[in-house]
C-alpha cells in the first residue's frame, strides 16, 4: 500500500533521486517514462501478424499485455528503464579459440545467469525506493521484469532516453553500444 509523505518533491527530483539510486546500485543506464507506447505497441503487432516471431509462440500470446504496462500492473504511473552493459574485453570463447566443429559462446551467455543477477539489483534498487522517504511516496508496489514478462522493453527504453534502437534491433547507446542488458522496474511513482 501507497502511504503519500506531505510536501512531496516534484517529478523532476524524483527522477534524479531515482537514477542516482540506480547509478549507485550498479546499473550503467537510467532513465524514466510513461506507462505505454502506442507506436512500440502497434509495430510489435505488426510484426507479430508477420510472422516475426518466428518459434517463440509467448511473443504472440496475449497481446494485449504489452499495449501498456498498467495492464499487467495497474499501480504502474510510471517505467525506470535500467541498463548493464555486459562489454568485456574477453571473446565470445572461454580459454581458446572454438576447433572447426565447434560454435563461439556469446558474451552475454558467459559468467553468470544475467537474468538473476540483474533481478537481484532490481530488488536492491526497489527497496531503496521503498525506504527513501525524499521520493515523497514510500510504497512497496513496484515489479520488476529482466526479460521475464510482457513488457516491451527496448520501446521503453528508447522513450526513456537511455539509448535508440538501431538497425541490429538491438538498443544502442552511444557509450556502451550495443552490448546492454535491459530491465525495468514499473513504479507507482510519478517520475
Amino acid at each position: 500500500m501507497a502511504e503519500p509523505v506531505t510536501d512531496p518533491p516534484n517529478s523532476a527530483t524524483r527522477s534524479g533521486l531515482v537514477k542516482a539510486h540506480a547509478r549507485e546500485i550498479g546499473f550503467d543506464l537510467c532513465g524514466v517514462t510513461g506507462p505505454q507506447l502506442p507506436v512500440a505497441f502497434a509495430r510489435y503487432r505488426e510484426a507479430m501478424e508477420a510472422g516475426y516471431g518466428a518459434d517463440m509462440a509467448w511473443l504472440q500470446e496475449r497481446p494485449e499485455l504489452r499495449s501498456d504496462v498498467r495492464v499487467v500492473h495497474p499501480a504502474a504511473r510510471s517505467v525506470v528503464a535500467l541498463g548493464v552493459s555486459y562489454a568485456t574485453d574477453t571473446p565470445g570463447y572461454l580459454e581458446q579459440p572454438p576447433s572447426a566443429d565447434e560454435g563461439w559462446i556469446a558474451r552475454y551467455a558467459m559468467g553468470r545467469d544475467y537474468h538473476a543477477h540483474i533481478r537481484k539489483m532490481l530488488v536492491r534498487l526497489v527497496r531503496r525506493f521503498q525506504d527513501d522517504p525524499a521520493l515523497g511516496y514510500r510504497s512497496v508496489e513496484h515489479r520488476v521484469f529482466v526479460d521475464t514478462g510482457p513488457v516491451l522493453e527496448k520501446a521503453f527504453a528508447q522513450a526513456a532516453g537511455i539509448g535508440w534502437v538501431g538497425k541490429n534491433t538491438l538498443l544502442i547507446d552511444r557509450g556502451l553500444g550495443s552490448w546492454v542488458f535491459l530491465a525495468v522496474v514499473l513504479t507507482p511513482l510519478d517520475l
